[in-house]
């Protein structure tokens, strides 16, 4: 049983790495200079640079995810009207789990200490908006 885990580890980090070579940085540096940037222009370079540090990490996470699930979303899309989205597909499995990522990214930068709590409800839903977004592309991708 532990062979098989350890296997099953190899291949994530293996995956993980080939992700890396295939994220689509482009498409991540035009989404933060369209939808991050604008909200932070007179924020300090710190407080810039952790920020976009964690839009790029949960973006990877996301991206990685959406790439682990894209086998499974088949399966959840046959039980659903064909007039269902993405987004359908997206809130009814895998919003949650996405959440919970978010969740753990935005404690680990430890949000709540250095961003202003009259903020926080539009970058909860920058974070919600770029989840579903990642994800996505992660499923699409062909990698």
């Amino acid at each position: 049983m532990v062979e098989i885990e350890h296997l099953r580890l190899s291949r994530r980090i293996s995956e993980r790495q080939s992700l890396l070579t295939s994220f689509p940085y482009d498409e991540a540096e035009l989404d933060l200079m369209q939808m991050v940037l604008p909200v932070m222009r007179d924020w300090s370079d710190t407080r810039k640079l952790r920020m976009l540090e964690l839009f790029y990490r949960l973006m990877f996470e996301m991206y990685v995810y959406g790439f682990a699930e894209r086998k499974r979303i088949p399966i959840h899309r046959q039980y659903l009207v064909p007039r269902h989205t993405w987004l359908d597909v997206y809130q009814l499995y895998y919003e949650e789990t996405c959440t919970l990522i978010c969740s753990e990214i935005t404690a680990e930068f430890d949000v709540s200490a250095w961003l202003e709590p009259e903020h926080r409800a539009v970058w909860h839903s920058l974070f919600d908006r770029s989840s579903y977004v990642w994800f996505v592309k992660g499923a699409q991708s062909k990698s």
